[in-house]
């Protein structure tokens, strides 16, 4: 292949939940020629149009997609990583709901830790072990054999982190991750963009207000997703939320103090009411 194209065909790439999308990523991570290559790398995990979420259907981890994800380590050059989640999420214990959350939020946070790992150099056989018994997902996983060649401790120089779809919840699980703190004190990144996204019932519309999980996450915000030393580092941010959020579920900034966001040079919250 022409050398002056291939740094542009592998400049991106898609990590997906299905088709040969998983094994197509773990070829790539296996080449130290071209995982050097790519420097936008996009993670989400709809399993395709043949299954339609939020309808009871019989849904399946996917499995290729979920063993794939250690390799994310291997892309030692990444600046603009991507996560996708499906925009249905909840509490699948909610037992009088009638239909059933596919993407739990151990299910996401399977995902976004072991991503976080993979960022910040932390990811081993070991850690990924604990990290699954933690999630308890009905899934047997399969992990690398070797180091592939990738220096355990290797950091991506990561500029920008999108997430799509993160479930309105204070995951406890991710905010005392070692890795998630490492990831948020990256001086590197500087542009994150939270697409925030919530639990709803559609033979229940209006019981979506009493979800006490909504009102702690946004509550919890400033210390979370947008806690010291990430706020002093941001020079993009942008929240947005399926619903009008700030006031009712209420957010204080002020707890943040004075100048939370001292090298903001853009911002953009949709939504957003004070």
């Amino acid at each position: 292949m022409n050398h002056i194209a291939l740094p542009h065909l592998f400049r991106n790439i898609r990590l997906e939940g299905f088709g040969g999308s998983a094994e197509c990523v773990i070829n790539i991570a296996k080449s130290p020629k071209l995982r050097g290559l790519v420097r936008d790398l996009t993670i989400d995990s709809w399993v395709g149009s043949d299954f339609e979420y939020n309808a009871n259907e019989d849904y399946e981890i996917p499995k290729d997609f979920m063993d794939a994800l250690p390799y994310v380590r291997c892309f030692g050059k990444v600046t603009a990583l991507h996560l996708r989640f499906n925009e249905f999420c909840g509490d699948r214990d909610r037992s009088h709901w009638q239909t059933d959350i596919e993407e739990t939020w151990s299910f996401r946070y399977r995902i976004i830790d072991t991503v976080c790992h993979c960022i910040v150099g932390m990811w081993t056989k070991e850690r990924q072990e604990k990290i699954d018994d933690r999630a308890g997902l009905d899934y047997d996983p399969e992990y690398p054999e070797d180091d592939l060649g990738v220096p355990l401790e290797q950091v991506m120089p990561l500029k920008e982190l999108t997430i799509s779809n993160l479930a309105d919840y204070d995951d406890p699980s991710i905010t005392r991750s070692k890795a998630w703190k490492k990831v948020l004190s990256l001086k590197s990144l500087v542009n994150l963009k939270l697409f925030i996204a919530t639990e709803t019932e559609s033979a229940s519309p209006e019981a979506a207000t009493y979800f006490e999980e909504k009102y702690e996450f946004f509550e919890d915000l400033p210390e979370t997703w947008l806690s010291s030393p990430i706020a002093d580092n941001l020079r993009v941010l942008s929240l947005f939320y399926c619903d009008f959020w700030g006031w009712f579920p209420k957010i204080d900034f002020r707890l943040m103090g004075p100048e939370p966001f001292p090298q903001l040079k853009s911002s953009c919250a949709w939504k957003l009411r004070l």
